[in-house]
C-alpha cells in the first residue's frame, strides 16, 4: 500500500512496489524529473533498472525525493 511506504521502508519493499506499479516509461519520466540520466542507471530489464535506480538514490542519500 502506497500510504505505508516511506523512505525508511526496506529497499526490497520499495523495489517491489515500483516494479508492480510503474511502467518503464513512467520510471524513465521519474528519473528525468529527478535530474538523473536514464541511460546512466543501466540495466536491460525493468527489474534491473528499478534496482539500479534505488541503489543510485540510496548511495546519494536522495531516497526521500
Amino acid at each position: 500500500r502506497l500510504e505505508k511506504l516511506n523512505p525508511d521502508s526496506p529497499q526490497t519493499v520499495l523495489r517491489y512496489y515500483l516494479i508492480a506499479n510503474y511502467t518503464l516509461s513512467e520510471l524513465e519520466t521519474m528519473t528525468t524529473e529527478l535530474g538523473i540520466d536514464w541511460q546512466m542507471i543501466g540495466g536491460d530489464s525493468k527489474q534491473t533498472k528499478v534496482r539500479n535506480l534505488l541503489l543510485y538514490l540510496y548511495r546519494r542519500n536522495r531516497i526521500e525525493e
